[in-house]
C-alpha cells in the first residue's frame, strides 16, 4: 500500500518561517518595560501537526426496512506517524492573562492505491473551538484545554473490474466532537512558543455510503452511525502578537526607603534642604532580547554605588525570584545588592566599579541567576555616557570621589600650652583638672594679647601664690 500526504508540506515550511518572522518583527516601543499587575493580552496564531495519531472507529449500518436482521458493528483502528501524518492544523485565538479562547481548523487529504487497481481518496475537515487555562506565567506554561467542534469526512473509492465498468463508491459522514487536552507553551522568545500537546477526542455522528457509478439509482445507498475515539500527540508553533500596548515601568525605589547612613542624621537634614533641587542623573539602557537596564545616581552623588533596575520582557518571570545578580571580572564577582522584586523587574544597588567593568570590557555581561545578559556596543556606550554624566555632576557640585577616609582627629586643646617652667605647676593644683593656662582663660576674651599674660608670674618670685592674680588687672 502506498500512502501519500500532499498539498501541505511546502505550506508548513513557508508558513512557519513567515509566522516566526512576523512575530519577531513586532517591536512595540516600551515592550521591555516592567508591567503592571495586569496580565498579557495577545492575539495568538498557531500551526499544528500531529506526531502520533491513533484512531479507533466503530461503524454500524442502519437496519433496513425490509430486513429483520440487526447489522453488526464493525470496528477498525489505525495509527499514523509523522508531523503531517494526520494533516495540518491552523489556529487563531486571543489570550487574556492566563485564559486563551480560540479555534483550530484541520485539513487532512490522503490518496491510497490498493492492489488490483483500486484507488481511495479521502478528505477530513475539522473545526474545533477551544478554551485554555494556563497554569502559570513563566516562560514554560502548562495548560489545560476543553475542546468541542464538528468534523466532516468524505472519501471516494474506485474499483476497477475487467468484466464490468468501474464501480465508484462515495462515503461521507459528519460527527460532533468533544475532548480535552494537556500541553505546554514553551516560549523560545517573547513572541514565539513551541507547543507540545496531548489530546483525547471523542466524536459521534452518522454517514452515508452510496454507489456513484454511472447508471446507479439514488436507492443504492446505505446509512450508518459512526463513533470515533482519537488520541494524538501533536507539536505546534505559535506567534504571540501583543495588543495590550506598552506598559509603564514601576518607579525606582527612592533613597528615603533605605536605612539611614551611619552617623548623626540631624545635621544632614538642613544641608539637604539648603541645596537646590537637581534632577538626578539617570539612564534607561536597552539591552538585547527586549531587556532594559535603568541606572540612577544616588542622592549623594559621591557615593561609590548607583541605583539599578533590571527589566525583562513580559513573557519571562526570572527576575521575580532571582537573588543572585553579579558582574564578573578577574578579581571576582561584583554583586548587586537586591532590594525589591516585581513581576518582571528587580531593583538594587550596584558598586560603581561594576559599571566601569561593563563599559570597559567588551566580554563582560550581567549574570542573572545563571543567565548571561549580554550588552551590545551601543549599550556599553550608554553605560559610559552615564559614568561621564555622573563625573560632570561631581565637578559641578564640588564633590570628590572616595568619601571612605575619615577626617584626622583634632588635637586636644591646651596641649601646646604646657608651661616650660616647672615652677608654674604648683599653682595648677588648686584649679583641679586643666593645666595652668586654663586658669587664665576667663581673661582671654577681654584682649587679644592674653597669651603673653602668663609670663607675668615670673616677675614676682615671692613664695606667696596669691601674687599672680594681681597681674590680671591690665585689662586695657
Amino acid at each position: 500500500m502506498l500512502s501519500k500526504v500532499r498539498g501541505v508540506c511546502c505550506g508548513l515550511g513557508l508558513a512557519s518561517v513567515a509566522l516566526a518572522s512576523a512575530a519577531q518583527a513586532q517591536e512595540v516601543q516600551g515592550a521591555a518595560e516592567a508591567p503592571q499587575p495586569r496580565g498579557r493580552e495577545a492575539v495568538v496564531l498557531s500551526l499544528n501537526g500531529s506526531l502520533v495519531d491513533y484512531q479507533k472507529q466503530t461503524v454500524k449500518a442502519d437496519k433496513q426496512d425490509n430486513s429483520s436482521v440487526d447489522p453488526e458493528e464493525q470496528k477498525t483502528s489505525s495509527t499514523a506517524y509523522g508531523p503531517l501524518g494526520a494533516g495540518l492544523g491552523f489556529g487563531i485565538g486571543y489570550a487574556w492573562d492566563q485564559i486563551l479562547f480560540g479555534a483550530r481548523a484541520e485539513l487532512t487529504t490522503t490518496d491510497t492505491s490498493l492492489p488490483g487497481g483500486s484507488d481511495v481518496s479521502a478528505t477530513t475537515v475539522s473545526l474545533l473551538p477551544r478554551l485554555e487555562l494556563m497554569l502559570s506565567r513563566d516562560t514554560t506554561r502548562p495548560f489545560l484545554a476543553g475542546i468541542v467542534g464538528i468534523q466532516h469526512s468524505a472519501s471516494s473509492q474506485t474499483i476497477s473490474s475487467s468484466f464490468n465498468s468501474d464501480v465508484k463508491v462515495d462515503d461521507s459522514s459528519t460527527r460532533f466532537a468533544i475532548g480535552a487536552a494537556f500541553g505546554l507553551h514553551s516560549f523560545l522568545n517573547r513572541s514565539v512558543s513551541l507547543d507540545p500537546e496531548f489530546t483525547v477526542l471523542y466524536s459521534s455522528g452518522s454517514g452515508t455510503v452510496k454507489d456513484a457509478s454511472q447508471g446507479s439509482s439514488s436507492s443504492d445507498s446505505q446509512d450508518y452511525s459512526i463513533s470515533t475515539v482519537r488520541v494524538l500527540f501533536s507539536l505546534g508553533l505559535s506567534g504571540w502578537l501583543d495588543t495590550g500596548g506598552p506598559l509603564t515601568p514601576p518607579p525606582v525605589t527612592s533613597e528615603g526607603s533605605e536605612a539611614p547612613a551611619a552617623g548623626p542624621s540631624a545635621p544632614a537634614a538642613p544641608v539637604a534642604n539648603d541645596e537646590p533641587e537637581v534632577k538626578p542623573v539617570s539612564a534607561d539602557i536597552h539591552l538585547p532580547n527586549h531587556r532594559r537596564l535603568y541606572l540612577q545616581v544616588s542622592k549623594d552623588p559621591a557615593r561609590a554605588s548607583v541605583l539599578v533596575r533590571l527589566t525583562e520582557q513580559r513573557g519571562d518571570l526570572v527576575l521575580a525570584r532571582c537573588e543572585d545578580v553579579a558582574i564578573f571580572e578577574s578579581g571576582g564577582p561584583i554583586k548587586l545588592a537586591v532590594r525589591s522584586h516585581g513581576e518582571n523587574y528587580l531593583t538594587g544597588r550596584l558598586p560603581l566599579h561594576g559599571l566601569e567593568v561593563l563599559a570597559a570590557n567588551p566580554e563582560s555581561a550581567i549574570s542573572v541567576c545563571a543567565d548571561q545578559w549580554q550588552l551590545s556596543p551601543k549599550s556599553r556606550e550608554a553605560v559610559q555616557a552615564f559614568l561621564s554624566a555622573r563625573h560632570d555632576l561631581l565637578v559641578q557640585t564640588g564633590e570628590t570621589e572616595g568619601t571612605d577616609a575619615p577626617a584626622a582627629p583634632v588635637p586636644a586643646p591646651g596641649a601646646s600650652d604646657a608651661p616650660a617652667d616647672p615652677n608654674a605647676a604648683p599653682p595648677a593644683a588648686p584649679s583641679g583638672v586643666f593645666p595652668p593656662s586654663q586658669e587664665a582663660a576667663p581673661a582671654a576674651p577681654a584682649t587679644g594679647k592674653a597669651p603673653p599674660a602668663p609670663a607675668a608670674p615670673k616677675a614676682p618670685a615671692a613664695p606667696k601664690a596669691p601674687t599672680p592674680p594681681k597681674a590680671a588687672p591690665p585689662k586695657n
